[in-house]
């Protein structure tokens, strides 16, 4: 069966990219490397079980890589990258924070602004309507009134997560100091999250028990719902190109070790940064020396990640975890 669209990838770009389409009646195909997990009850149980490891089942035939496991990649740069993401329907939505702050006007302009690196090709306001598209999407909680420096044309589609006693006992002890002669305030930040589903139970990551955060199975089913069909234990391996320069086909791999193809109108590449790079390079012709979608020479180099600032402290009284 020729599809319309063939997506590699089910995790948050895959299967948002799969229910918008589908919806309107597109014939959908979806390669997961990885395979279904079994339900929440079970990942519940395994995360209790193996505490301080992932409750997700491991598979020889699509391992994925732990903060610790940095040769999991083979890498040439000076800097190791060790961030886990995972081989599963739904991505690593199963195990991220849910935390979803947008980025500040400035931040496309850091070289105009700052002289520091190279401004974007559009700016915050081009950008904002598909924030807020985005945010409705995911079912956003947050507050409405504190746009935190990023103008909102709409509103949080959900109210935002009550503070816990955690968060009131830290304000007590910061609200009214300031850092650097910046003022202190102590404030939720925008989360993926069901205020009304979540139940406080201090493990967003690596699972939410309670299924309150967002995971990208939800839209996965959606788009199932509307004639999506997700093929599991399938390892795109290939991209086929023809004499025009567009793909023709994938070629995959499912966990017997048999290879397939498939043929689309379009193609979606959404399997991680990492991954789409990878299939890219391995897609190597003689036409294409240097992969597909690959003349400037730069797919599978400069690797980025959002900088993260963690700063951990000691209460004088329990304040517990959540």
């Amino acid at each position: 069966m020729k599809y319309d669209v063939v997506i590699v990838g089910a995790g948050v770009a895959g299967a948002l990219a799969a229910y918008s389409l589908a919806k309107n009646g597109t014939r959908i195909l979806i390669l997961k490397a990885g395979p279904w997990y079994p339900g929440r009850g079970e990942l519940v149980q395994r995360m209790h079980a193996y505490p301080g490891s992932a409750p997700y089942p491991d598979h020889p035939e699509t391992p994925r890589p732990t903060f610790l496991d940095t040769g999991y990649y083979i890498q040439t740069g000076p800097d190791i990258f060790g961030a886990p993401y995972e081989r599963g329907v739904g991505g690593s939505t199963w195990h991220w924070s849910g935390s979803c702050p947008r980025l500040l006007p400035n931040d496309f302009k850091m070289q105009s602004r700052y002289g520091k690196a190279v401004d974007w090709a559009i700016d915050y306001e081009e950008l904002e309507p598909w924030y807020c598209q985005a945010e409705a999407e995911l079912g956003m909680a947050g507050d409405s009134e504190n746009d935190a420096g990023s103008p909102r044309s709409q509103p949080y589609p959900r109210r935002p997560i009550p503070k816990t006693y955690l968060d009131k006992s830290v304000a007590r002890a910061v609200d009214g100091s300031a850092f650097q002669g910046i003022p202190l305030k102590v404030e939720s930040i925008p989360k993926a999250r069901d205020p009304d589903r979540c139940l406080g139970s201090t493990s967003c990551s690596p699972l939410c028990p309670t299924g309150a955060k967002y995971e990208a199975i939800i839209h996965v089913r959606k788009a199932i719902d509307h004639g999506a069909i997700v093929r599991e234990k399938s390892i795109a391996s290939r991209l086929d190109v023809d004499e025009s320069g567009r793909i023709s086909s994938v070629e995959y791999l499912s966990w017997d070790g048999e290879k397939h193809r498939v043929t689309g109108r379009f193609y979606i590449l959404a399997a991680h940064g990492i991954e789409t790079a990878k299939l890219l390079l391995m897609s190597r012709s003689d036409t294409l020396p240097n992969g597909v979608a690959n003349s400037s020479d730069q797919v599978g180099r400069n690797l980025m990640d959002h900088p993260v600032q963690v700063s951990s402290a000691l209460t004088e009284k329990p304040v517990y975890p959540y």
